[in-house]
């Protein structure tokens, strides 16, 4: 059976990171959870998700900045879903 979709999760606190990503991965989507934006980047540079679900809340570099720079950096679009935090 072939993956689904590819949703990147973008979370800093574990137990929501492993709620979401489970979900997702029971509903049929590739899923890739991850802490912060350094990650995401990382995963950003070898391709490009259908979808990032992204913590506004993060440490550091929040999400609302986080998807300015990508979006900024890429002439690739990448749908966001910025949650509340």
């Amino acid at each position: 059976m072939d993956a689904g979709p590819h949703i990147v999760v973008v979370e800093d606190d574990v137990t929501q990171r492993e709620l979401l990503a489970g979900y997702l991965a029971r509903h049929g989507y590739r899923v890739t959870a991850v802490d912060n934006g350094a990650a995401l980047r990382a995963i950003m540079a070898r391709e490009t998700p259908a979808l990032v679900m992204l913590d506004v809340g993060l440490p550091g570099e929040d999400g609302f900045a986080l998807t300015r720079s990508l979006r900024e950096q890429s002439g690739r679009s990448c749908p966001c879903v910025e949650q509340a935090g």
